[in-house]
């Protein structure tokens, strides 16, 4: 049974205090882990690059080849490609 009045307000100093502030350490400890994984996917996942997800050189050439691209819009294409391949390296 719990203790009534002064001898209450003792009581819950003793048992509830140490039980909030192992609480807050449970919740900071929570977000810690949270942060430091969202770290390390933000490291290793690798960013879209754009046309060199899609195509490759090689694409590019065969349709500048068969006259889906023209000789302009396949340069274009291409130093894209060639950056993001760069990027990617680095």
């Amino acid at each position: 049974m719990l203790p009534s009045g002064p001898a209450h307000s003792a009581w819950l100093a003793q048992n509830v205090a140490p039980v909030f502030v192992w609480s807050l350490v449970l919740v900071g400890l929570i977000l810690v882990a949270l942060v430091v994984l969202l770290l390390i996917r933000r490291k290793l996942s690798t960013p879209e690059t754009g046309l060199h997800a899609s195509f490759t050189l090689a694409d590019l050439r065969k349709m500048r080849d068969s006259g889906q691209l023209t000789e302009e819009q396949y340069q274009k294409m291409r130093e894209s490609v060639i950056g993001s391949a760069r990027r990617s390296d680095q």
